[in-house]
């Protein structure tokens, strides 16, 4: 049986990866158990590339500043929808930080084992959007990283750089949307979808006439 690869552009920073992010784990979950072999491929987008590291701010309050006071009740629209999906998210605690270090992690964890890569991701995004951790903190995400068996991570400058390079690379190949998932015929998906949505994408390999549509 042939593998099934797939592309996945995505910030940590990203409510509506966050969201999608269950349905499709669960989409791969489900061709798996049915002997599928699917390999999903993190790569970098990264959405606030100057963003500070080691240092935060509540992400409210950055939204405020970048988008005005619209921008409360876009986070209050997300959190409805993140409700009744059962996942928990509050901006309140969120804290506006790089998320360049978490992406090297996610990256070094694939390159041991790439469902490594994916739960990792799982569990920062829920410490970003639910638990309010400072996710740049490099003591914090070596102990972070360390609970999921990722531990001897490198934060050198060439590991940072990687991340870095891999979102450039994205954006230069008209990629600048997460989360975007690329299907094996190359086809795109830009923006979340359920899960019974992505189950018949994975399934069919991409369709021009469905897969290229925004979320």
């Amino acid at each position: 049986m042939a593998d099934t690869s797939l592309n996945l552009y995505v910030d940590v920073m990203c409510a509506h990866s966050y969201l999608a992010y269950p349905g499709l784990r669960a989409a791969l979950s489900d061709r798996r158990a049915a002997g599928h072999r699917v390999t999903l491929h993190i790569h970098p987008l990264l959405i606030a590339p100057d963003a500070p590291t080691n240092a935060s701010e509540p992400l409210p309050d950055v939204h405020r500043r970048l988008f005005g006071p619209s921008s409360r009740s876009n986070e209050q629209a997300m959190t409805q929808r993140a409700t009744a999906a059962g996942i928990p998210l509050h901006y309140e605690r969120a804290q506006f930080t790089s998320t360049i270090p978490a992406l090297s992690a996610i990256l070094q964890a694939q390159d041991r084992d790439p469902v490594l890569g994916e739960e990792l991701l799982a569990g920062l995004f829920r410490a970003y959007f639910a638990d309010g951790a400072v996710i740049s903190d490099l003591g914090w995400l070596t102990s972070f990283c360390g609970d999921y068996g990722v531990a001897g991570l490198d934060f050198s400058t060439e590991q940072l750089d990687r991340v870095r390079e891999a979102s450039q690379n994205a954006r230069s190949n008209g990629i600048n949307s997460a989360p975007t998932l690329q299907l094996p015929s190359g086809d795109l998906i830009v923006g979340g979808r359920e899960q019974q949505e992505y189950s018949a994408l994975i399934g069919h390999g991409g369709s021009t006439s469905i897969a290229k549509t925004q979320g």
